[in-house]
């Protein structure tokens, strides 16, 4: 069955790569799938041993969750074919293109200016080399002894100072380059590394960046998405292993990579935590939306909220008997948590409808824009939901719509103190 899914999928990413109807949000989808869900999935399938703990499975398990998988599948694909009979003409219709809206002088600068506060005022406090640190030693210290409040800040310094970047990016590429535009693109690109110091990323949020800087830049949607593919099918057991070694601190042990890496790593876990969420519901029953609206409200603390749901991943850990809880929980399983099969088909369904729209939307003039510089949050929304889609998809869902949240915040507030420029 795990083959059939590498079918369906292997065969959309190939639809996707070579019309130009789809786009890079459909790529990114099939990607996921294929490349980190049912590759690796086939491996521990094949011997019945699946990474975290070196965990087995009874059959009647593997083929529970294999059943969400498929069925998702095949729903999926069934939005996928429908989608431009359904959702393209309603968008193209009365669809103007997309213009670029710039501003000039001191105008363009004075969001940037007002958002580069936050990042170099962490800098002053913290100092340089609280940030400059790998990923597994910011993890445990987060630069102001734990806690959400810590995540939070680190979270609104990093992508505060990716969009100061990026709109500097953006008057060098869209504008006329003068000699402001690229002293503030220097300013911006070092406050930049100092808060982003690559070793200390999550790749995702690595991947984030690249993919939202990849649709405010360049012209060509169909180079962007070929790109993409090739960065994933080639970097996912080379780069991404090399990458995760080195962030996470044990730059002393080997590095594992190629097709072992498909079979030990943690980083392909999707399959074994779908297996998870069938157990979950043997034991609990299904969750009745809770989970979903968890993950739609992550930004409540739980000071606030005694009863708000743990994240879908930890619950699959305590069924699993786990000592360790940072878990996923892939889109599929985190459905079939909330509302059983008949939710998984439905929902599937609907998100296939929604990628294909999310690419028209992106993709759909021939007319290109600038993500900062331009005055609408509708579109900046879409590149974060494409930036951080591949997190969404693998999970969980909770964690993930928090860096969603704070960067699209963090746009509004760009659009808010813009629309405020063109009144003054």
């Amino acid at each position: 069955m795990i083959y059939t899914v590498l079918a369906i999928f292997s065969t959309m990413l190939l639809v996707s790569l070579l019309s130009r109807e789809r786009g890079l949000v459909s790529v990114l989808t099939c990607c996921y799938f294929v490349f980190f869900f049912a590759v690796p999935g086939a491996f521990h399938l094949d011997s019945n041993i699946f990474p975290f703990y070196g965990i087995s499975y009874s059959e009647t398990s593997i083929h529970a969750a294999l059943n969400v998988i498929v069925i998702f599948s095949f729903a999926y694909a069934l939005g996928f074919v429908c989608a431009p009979f359904i959702v393209k003409s309603r968008l193209t219709s009365d669809r103007e293109g997309v213009r670029f809206n710039g501003f000039v002088g001191v105008r363009a600068h004075r969001g940037d200016l007002l958002l580069s506060v936050i990042p170099i005022s962490c800098i002053a406090v913290f100092g340089v080399d609280a940030f400059m640190q790998r990923r597994a030693d910011i993890d445990r210290l987060l630069f102001l002894g734990g806690g959400a409040n810590a995540e939070l800040l680190l979270l609104v310094s990093r992508y505060s100072s990716f969009l100061v970047l990026l709109g500097a990016l953006e008057r060098v590429r869209w504008f006329r380059p003068s000699f402001g535009n690229w002293l503030w693109l220097i300013v911006a690109a070092l406050q930049f590394l100092v808060i982003n110091f690559p070793l200390s990323l999550p790749r995702f949020v690595f991947a984030a960046y690249g993919i939202i800087a990849g649709i405010s830049l360049l012209k060509d949607g169909v180079k962007l998405k070929w790109g993409v593919f090739f960065a994933i099918a080639i970097g996912v057991t080379t780069l991404f292993p090399i990458f995760s070694h080195l962030s996470r601190g044990d730059v002393d042990g080997p590095v594992v990579a190629g097709a072992e890496y498909y079979r030990s790593s943690g980083d392909f876990d999707g399959l074994q935590s779908t297996v998870n969420s069938t157990l979950v519901v043997d034991v609990h029953g299904y969750q009745y939306g809770s989970q979903f609206v968890g993950g739609l409200l992550t930004f409540v603390p739980r000071s606030l909220w005694a009863d708000k749901p743990l994240p879908s991943g930890e619950l699959g850990g305590h069924i699993a008997g786990y000592d360790y809880y940072n878990l996923s929980m892939p889109l599929p399983a985190e459905i079939y948590l909330d509302f059983g099969l008949i939710g998984v088909f439905l929902l599937a369904f609907i998100f296939g409808l929604s990628v294909f729209a999310a690419d028209v939307a992106l993709f759909g003039s021939s007319e290109r824009f600038g993500l900062v510089a331009k005055v609408s949050p509708y579109h900046a929304g879409l590149a974060v939901f494409a930036g951080f889609l591949m997190i969404i998809l693998r999970g969980n869902f909770m964690a993930a719509m928090l860096h969603v949240y704070v960067l699209f915040s963090l746009f509004v507030f760009l659009f808010g103190v813009r629309s405020v420029s063109l009144r003054v």
